[in-house]
């Protein structure tokens, strides 16, 4: 068995005796079982965060990627909008990705994913729908669709 550094096994320890008036010193050999039990704790902890720390990594690296990625964003988006029929044509589709690319951006999406993370679906449904709506009506988004839709503007 390899000796530990940090936990020794075994050590050296002085006790004196004295008999008949006199003292004699001893230094023997002691072993430490506590420092047994101490390592094993010790190397169980060491695994334990090496694990957890390859864990928080990789979802740190799966957070970054489903921010970043620009597909994930604009399909996070459309899946809510889906759900209560507001995506009624390929203008509506262009006008989401534009709501999730440029008012939602990318603090706002993770905004919603941490509230997806805390809450429930129907929850999150209505506040997209609520931002959704304030989106539509800003005068440019809703020039744009009704440029789209054939209608004109006096």
């Amino acid at each position: 068995i390899k000796e530990s550094y940090r936990f020794p096994r075994v050590t050296l320890c002085d006790f004196d005796i004295r008999q008949l008036q006199n003292l004699q010193r001893w230094t023997v050999q002691c072993v430490l079982p506590i420092n047994l039990f101490n390592e094993k704790i010790f190397i169980f902890l060491w695994f334990w965060f090496v694990v957890v720390a390859v864990v928080t990594l990789g979802n740190f690296l799966f957070w970054i990627w489903r921010v970043i990625i620009k597909h994930n964003r604009v399909a996070y988006i459309k899946k809510f909008l889906k759900v209560r029929d507001q995506l009624l044509g390929e203008d509506d589709k262009k006008v989401c990705r534009q709501f999730a690319d440029q008012y939602l951006r990318d603090d706002g999406l993770f905004v919603l994913r941490i509230v997806a993370r805390n809450t429930n679906a129907i929850l999150l449904t209505d506040l997209v729908l609520n931002l959704w709506g304030i989106y539509k009506e800003k005068p440019f988004v809703k020039k744009a669709l009704s440029d789209d839709y054939g209608e004109t503007h006096a």
